[in-house]
C-alpha cells in the first residue's frame, strides 16, 4: 500500500499521469460471462464514435516518448447510466495472439477514472492513449479487452485488431527530447 501511494505521489510530483506510464500486470480483467456490451473503436471529431471489427486493419500511432499505441475509444450502451457524463473505470488489456498472453512490455492501460461523453445512444470514451511497444509492429494480430465498471456497470469486451504501420516514423523516434542532451551538458 505504501509502494503504491509512494508511486502515485512521486508520479504527480513529476508531472506524469499513471495511464501514460507503464505499470505492473496487475489482478487480470474480469470475464463476466456476459455477451460484450463494450465496445472498441475510433470517436472521429468527438461527436461520432465507429466501432472496429475483428480483424480490421488499426494503424499504430508515434507517441512523444518513441513509443507506438493505438487510440482507441470505449463505448458502452447509454442506458445503462443515467448520469448525463458519468465518471467510469476504464482498463484495456493488450493480449497476443494465439495463447491472449499479455503483451510483454505493455500488458495494459490502466485501470483510470475517465468521464464519459453522451453520442446518441451511447456513452463514449476516449481516444485513449494505449501504448504498445516502442517500435511499430505492421501485421502483427493483438486484442483489446476493454473492462468499463463503476455506477453499477461492470462489462467487458473485445476485439482483434490487426496493427498497421503509422506510414511515417519521426527523426527523433526513441530520442527524449533534450533530456539526455541535458544530462549530458550538466557537467560536474
Amino acid at each position: 500500500m505504501h509502494r503504491a501511494i509512494s508511486i502515485a505521489a512521486m508520479l504527480f510530483a513529476l508531472g506524469c499521469s499513471g495511464p501514460n506510464v507503464a505499470t505492473e500486470a496487475g489482478p487480470p480483467i474480469p470475464d463476466t460471462g456476459q455477451q460484450p456490451v463494450v465496445e472498441i473503436g475510433t470517436r472521429a471529431s468527438g461527436a461520432v464514435f465507429t466501432p472496429w471489427h475483428d480483424g480490421e486493419m488499426i494503424p499504430l500511432v508515434w507517441g512523444p516518448q518513441g513509443g507506438v499505441m493505438v487510440t482507441p475509444a470505449v463505448a458502452i450502451d447509454g442506458t445503462l447510466v443515467s448520469a448525463t457524463d458519468p465518471a467510469l473505470d476504464v482498463e484495456i488489456a493488450n493480449l497476443t495472439l494465439p495463447d491472449r498472453a499479455p503483451l510483454a512490455e505493455f500488458p495494459r492501460f490502466g485501470p483510470v477514472r475517465a468521464l464519459f461523453a453522451r453520442l446518441d445512444r451511447r456513452l463514449v470514451d476516449g481516444p485513449i492513449y494505449d501504448q504498445l511497444g516502442w517500435t511499430e509492429m505492421p501485421g502483427r494480430h493483438v486484442i483489446l479487452r476493454a473492462h468499463v465498471s463503476g455506477m453499477g456497470v461492470d462489462v467487458v469486451g473485445e476485439v482483434e485488431i490487426i496493427l498497421a504501420s503509422s506510414g511515417t516514423v519521426p527523426p527523433d523516434a526513441g530520442a527524449f527530447d533534450g533530456l539526455d542532451a541535458g544530462i549530458a551538458d550538466a557537467g560536474p
